[in-house]
């Protein structure tokens, strides 16, 4: 779990680097991550996840 206070920090360094888009957290990049490709890998591990 990410604190609330690194959401905006990591925003604002994403904006100061000229980043598209800014991933802050380990969740999010998986799920984009995901996206792009098959999405039977993604649908095993958020079962295995979420029981």
């Amino acid at each position: 779990m990410i604190h609330p206070r690194e959401v905006p920090r990591a925003a604002f360094d994403g904006l100061a680097r000229g980043d598209i888009e800014v991933i802050v957290d380990d969740w999010t990049a998986m799920v984009k991550a995901s996206v792009s490709g098959d999405p039977a890998p993604f649908y095993a591990k958020i079962t295995a996840l979420l029981g």
